[in-house]
């Protein structure tokens, strides 16, 4: 049904390459005549999806491999009190005060510092050296110290590591969306982070089970490594460099290539790369525009077009607020029920469509928690749909040559409202247990309000 957009209304041979080529102005209009009923292109995304539920699992994890099983106080469920004595966490495994600040909270800490220190600057590499080799490496690196935390004997060890694995979260999450985005029509974006957000889902409510049947950290921390590591040597094999990023750089083979490899015998594109690279250079040079290859040119288009400026400040903004709620609701969530597998589990699945949730929730907890269980699985649907929100709209508002830099720099920002999720809701408790919820509440207004200096 998508039709590319026509320069010229002469009557050709759809077969003959030359004169097809010239319909296409832009990249984008080649991804649009391309459609998303394409198997393979299907098959890219379905599995770049998957990088975002691997993620899910390192970092979803973090309150069951710090603080274990907590049963909430004066209910005195003695299957909770059982398995809260069996599961080995990491402030049991070191003997940590849960209330000090040197606890198993750096464990969270830490791994968005590292996040924040130099995964950011993995992502600008993504608009130097390619999208395809950031999420490769970035995965891999999830995988590999993962496993390293894994056998730690040591806190400060630990923590070392776990440094190390967050530096991958970033590249892991924005430049693997980032790749899938400039591989489709941008009409079909939605669409497509329908299969990253179901796929973060599935990796979050993989984690209570995870932590049901391995009761020990560095179990858990081992089983949810190692597929990360796998799942990259797969990905070496079959995902291709995105179709934006190859016209950007004029890689004129690789980009016919990728043309090549996608179009069908029903849907054939019939476009030149090279013809297409020198149209758009052109239109630059008309337009005034400069030849962006490196980092530099980067911030150079960015000096020159101040409006994504203000776009980036306010994008930054909403990651560090949507950020500190995300993780406040979605890692302390074992604290919603009496059975903390399943309020994680249910937190997990409200990110999906609240009425799939809700009527289970009413029949595994108690009348007197039904309507706090309802109204907290509503706030955590409601979050979600921002951070997703995050990726897809941050992709769509900045072009291409700025686009993993701009999303790198405001999830850089991002990590501090990562990095304390813990620890505030520590300090707001001890005010009054109504603070915390206020104090996010209020926090959820502001992002709101900053949303409406953004493009529509």
């Amino acid at each position: 049904m998508e039709e590319s957009t026509a320069v010229t209304e002469t009557p050709t041979d759809v077969n003959d390459t030359c004169s097809s080529a010239e319909e296409y102005q832009t990249s984008e209009d080649v991804l649009t005549k391309l459609g998303w009923k394409n198997f393979k292109l299907c098959y890219v995304i379905v599995l770049l999806s998957f990088v975002w539920g691997l993620i899910a699992l390192s970092i979803m994890s973090t309150d069951f491999v710090v603080h274990g099983i907590q049963c909430l106080p004066n209910l005195n469920d003695s299957k909770c009190e059982e398995d809260s004595i069996k599961f080995n966490s990491i402030n049991k495994e070191f003997d940590l005060d849960p209330d000090s600040l040197y606890s198993g909270d750096l464990f969270l800490t830490v791994y968005f510092l590292g996040n924040m220190l130099v995964g950011t600057f993995l992502s600008l590499l993504a608009d130097i050296i390619g999208r395809r080799y950031i999420v490769i490496g970035s995965l891999l690196g999830l995988g590999i110290f993962g496993v390293g935390c894994s056998f730690c004997t040591s806190f400060p060890l630990l923590l070392a590591i776990r440094f190390l694995q967050g530096c991958f979260f970033t590249p892991g999450m924005i430049v693997t969306w980032v790749l899938a985005s400039e591989c489709i029509s941008i009409s079909y974006h939605a669409a497509a982070s329908t299969f990253f957000t179901l796929l973060w889902v599935v990796g979050y409510c993989i984690v209570p089970g995870v932590a049901y049947f391995l009761p020990d950290w560095s179990h858990i921390m081992l089983a949810i490594s190692i597929p990360s590591i796998l799942f990259a040597f797969i990905l070496l094999f079959t995902i291709p460099e995105s179709f934006h990023f190859l016209i950007d750089k004029k890689k004129e083979k690789a980009a016919q290539k990728w043309v090549e490899k996608f179009e069908t015998e029903k849907k054939k594109l019939d476009c030149n790369a090279a013809q297409l690279i020198e149209r758009i250079d052109a239109k630059e040079k008309l337009e005034g525009e400069k030849s962006k290859t490196n980092c530099s040119a980067s911030l150079q288009f960015l000096w020159d077009h101040k409006k994504y400026i203000c776009f980036l400040f306010a994008l930054t903004l909403l990651w560090i607020i949507d950020l500190l709620i995300y993780n406040s609701v979605s890692l302390l969530s074992t604290h919603l029920s009496n059975n903390p597998y399943l309020s994680f589990l249910y937190s997990g699945i409200a990110e999906m469509p609240a009425c799939f949730i809700l009527p289970l929730a009413v029949n595994w907890i108690g009348s007197n928690e039904t309507a706090y269980t309802i109204l907290w699985l509503l706030g955590k649907l409601g979050i979600s749909i921002c951070m997703n929100s995050l990726f897809v709209y941050g992709a769509e508002i900045f072009p291409p040559i700025i686009r993993s830099t701009c999303l790198g720099t405001a999830s850089f920002f991002g990590n501090i409202g990562g990095m304390i999720p813990f620890q505030t809701n520590t300090f707001l408790a001890q005010l009054h247990p109504i603070v915390p919820v206020a104090f996010y509440s209020f926090l959820s207004l502001v992002g709101g309000a900053i949303t409406f200096a953004l493009p529509k």
